[in-house]
């Protein structure tokens, strides 16, 4: 729970300078325009074979600078949650029908920095760099059809680094309604995960521990849409919209000795495949 905790602190930081209410200070210069965001993300994320529920929601600030009478800025973004969720996964146990029960608890965090180009007012190009990180730590229950024979934990790491470009549309509505949104693809990230499987099996005295370490390449995409207004009396904007992020790997490698030695699955497709969607919202200030 501490990067949870961090970014809490970093929201109401933010909430503070900024003054949440448009009493925000700032600088501006007649060269560049500072820009302030709190963005809020609440939605299923399916990793792997389990599909979690978010505890609070994602949340967390983002910054922006705009240059050249706004056609390129540059952004930088935090955010961060906690997810929790239940699943089963069968065994290779045709006789017993055996399975794994999981309890699982996950952290999730990114960090995106962007550089954007937008000829037009209404279309915008983008390159971004995004850093994202998950936690697990889950619980097992090891049952068949007859009994429980056996429990276990399993905890892993898994970071994905790497380069997206996209498009950034702008259509506006109104005086100050508009309908924005933004297409990122994401070629090639590098996934980095790390883990340990830690098991207890009721006719063996010993226990069943396992280190692991993979490294793959994941692709896929992420896309947003969203309705904005901009207050009349104070520089906010506020807006509402849905998301959805997908990504995928492959060439996944043989189970380890422990999950051969359970004919359990293989431990990568948990951090290979990523399906987040929802709805999001943000309230934005521009100086």
């Amino acid at each position: 729970m501490g990067v949870y905790r961090l970014n809490a602190l970093l929201f109401f930081w933010l909430s503070a300078v900024l003054g949440w209410g448009g009493e925000a200070r700032a600088a501006e210069t007649g060269l560049a325009r500072l820009s302030a965001e709190v963005r809020y993300f609440y939605g299923r994320w399916q990793w792997g074979d389990f599909e979690m529920s978010p505890q609070a929601g994602m949340a967390g600030p983002e910054l922006r600078v705009e240059v050249l009478g706004g056609k390129l800025n540059g952004s930088a973004a935090y955010l961060s949650g906690h997810f929790i969720g239940v699943g089963a996964t069968s065994l290779d146990d045709p006789r017993y029908h055996s399975r794994k029960n999981f309890d699982l608890a996950d952290d999730r965090e990114e960090f995106t920095f962007g550089l954007e180009y937008r000829p037009l007012t209404s279309a915008g190009v983008v390159v971004v760099w995004r850093l994202a990180r998950y936690d697990l730590d889950a619980e097992v229950e090891l049952n068949s059809d007859q009994r429980r024979y056996g429990s276990g934990r399993e905890q892993a790491h898994n970071e994905a680094r790497g380069f997206g470009f996209g498009l950034r549309p702008r259509l506006p509505l109104g005086h100050r309604l508009a309908l924005n949104g933004e297409f990122l693809y994401f070629p090639a990230l590098q996934s980095e995960a790390a883990g340990r499987y830690q098991y207890q099996v009721v006719y063996r005295e010993e226990h069943l521990d396992e280190r692991w370490f993979g490294e793959r390449r994941v692709r896929g995409f992420s896309v947003w849409g969203e309705l904005s207004y901009g207050l009349r009396a104070v520089p906010v904007t506020v807006a509402a919209g849905f998301f959805y992020q997908g990504l995928e790997g492959s060439n996944v490698p043989p189970a380890g000795w422990l999950e051969d030695y359970l004919r359990g699955q293989t431990r990568d497709r948990s951090w290979l495949r990523d399906r987040f969607f929802g709805f999001t919202a943000r309230a934005g200030f521009r100086f």
